[in-house]
């Protein structure tokens, strides 16, 4: 760090020579425009916007170098407006007010943003009081017109900055990835365990309406199979052999489509998880990594806000939400439930029909004097069941995997629209991270080696 006291105590030993000395009046002009001009933007702050109460890490430390320089620029102006105020009157007292210039400990601020920005006006400025102590005042006009041009440079400088510094806090003043994650997840968890009752609370009455409907007919074939004789009790075996299956299987039914469907809630929680924990990373690496590249001098604060305006970093912010968007297709889930419920509604209108009609045939004897060759209920219900068994067995078979199926395609589908979604993020990634390779590239000849590192390439 230069050691600046000794010029100071220079500059007041050296203010003797210019007691009666006179200032061009050009100068004088001069001094009255910038004194005018850095009058008003001294009265203009930054305006910094107010904290977001949901700002993340990179958002405070911005903030926080935001503030130096806004705290910092504004000492250096009201310094530089102090040393201008008096120019237009001895040199005695202007020699004096510029060994205050010194004074400030911004001169030597490590602070990217007013290093760029403010200190090489104060850096002109010096050189004017170094110019006055040494006696040179034909070379007065010329360092004062370099101050005004300097000048000139700092307010096109600086209005860029109030920009980009807007713009960088506007982006970073949203909701922090967890916390906006930890909503997409709780939504979606919400989502998909409303899908997963309103799905068992369709199966469910549809699998027990299939053996409930079947009893008060059961009581009927029971009434008519009461007499004791040996083709009662084949008839009402038969019956009960039909019933047993038919209470079993639905049982079955029930078990299997709930392991079906808690398995598959499961699974789609876990990815769920996958989803968003990668989600976190790159919204995390996509607001704090070109926020720590430019804190430790690696990019310019140019480049910062061209990457926080760039299209395809909002894309990037978009490109989560729709990666989210995939768990939305519970409708096409609960479509399949619902198909899955018709058909067990029909199932149970066959089954119903077949019983009924051996209740009816049950229910008439034929006359002893009637002498045709008719098969008996109980000869007649023993094959009618025998083949009702296995529509059963079938039909419950092709309800079950009708369900396994839908929830099978249904993760198919979704992997499908994460791969897609994901391909689109990741190209989104990759745009981003170009071009703010290539802004680097570009500004890097105009960064200081001597206080900075090589720029780097912020991947996210």
């Amino acid at each position: 760090m230069a050691v600046r006291t000794p010029f100071a105590l220079l500059l007041l030993l050296s203010s003797w020579l210019h007691i009666e000395a006179i200032i061009p009046s050009k100068v004088i002009d001069l001094q009255q425009v910038l004194y005018g001009e850095l009058q008003l933007l001294e009265r203009s702050s930054l305006n910094v916007q107010s904290r977001s109460p949901h700002s993340g890490q990179a958002y405070a430390d911005l903030r926080t170098v935001f503030d130096e320089f806004e705290r910092q620029n504004q000492e250096s102006i009201s310094a530089i407006l102090r040393v201008l105020a008096l120019v237009d009157h001895t040199l005695e007292n202007t020699i004096k007010d510029c060994a205050k210039i010194f004074d400030l400990s911004a001169l030597d601020s490590r602070n990217v943003i007013f290093r760029d920005v403010t200190r090489p006006l104060l850096v002109r400025v010096e050189e004017l009081c170094q110019l006055l102590a040494s006696d040179q005042l034909d070379n007065l006009e010329p360092i004062m017109e370099a101050v005004e041009k300097e000048a000139s440079l700092y307010r096109v400088r600086l209005d860029a900055t109030k920009r980009s510094i807007d713009g960088v806090l506007s982006w970073l003043g949203k909701e922090v990835p967890q916390l906006w994650i930890a909503k997409r997840v709780d939504e979606t968890f919400a989502r998909w365990q409303l899908t997963n009752s309103t799905a068992y609370l369709k199966i469910m009455p549809a699998i027990a309406s299939t053996i409930d409907r079947q009893r008060s007919v059961y009581v009927l074939l029971s009434q008519a199979s009461l007499k004791d004789s040996i083709e009662s009790q084949n008839f009402l075996s038969s019956v009960d052999r039909f019933m047993s299956l038919l209470a079993n299987e639905t049982e079955l039914l029930e078990n299997d489509v709930a392991v079906e469907l808690q398995g598959w809630l499961n699974e789609t929680e876990e990815m769920v998880q996958i989803v968003a924990e990668e989600a976190v990373t790159i919204l995390n690496n996509l607001l704090n990594a070109p926020a720590s590249a430019f804190l430790q001098g690696e990019s310019s604060l140019d480049c910062l806000a061209e990457y926080y305006a760039q299209s395809a970093t909002h894309n990037i912010w978009s490109g989560v939400d729709n990666v989210f968007g995939c768990f939305n297709n519970d409708k096409e889930i609960l479509g399949a439930f619902e198909m899955a419920s018709q058909l067990l509604g029909i199932a149970e209108r066959d089954i119903h029909y077949v019983l009924q009609g051996l209740a009816s045939c049950s229910t008439r004897a034929a006359p002893a004097e009637i002498d045709i060759d008719l098969m008996n209920c109980s000869e007649a219900a023993k094959s009618i069941l025998e083949v009702a068994e296995e529509f059963v067995v079938t039909k419950m078979n092709e309800v079950y995997f009708h369900i396994a199926d839908a929830l099978n395609f249904g993760e198919l589908k979704l992997e499908t629209c994460l791969y897609e979604k994901a391909r689109h993020l990741l190209l989104d990634v990759y745009i981003v991270n170009q071009q703010y390779r290539d802004c680097n590239a570009q500004q890097e000849p105009q960064l200081d080696h001597d206080d900075r590192q090589t720029t780097n390439t912020v991947e996210i």
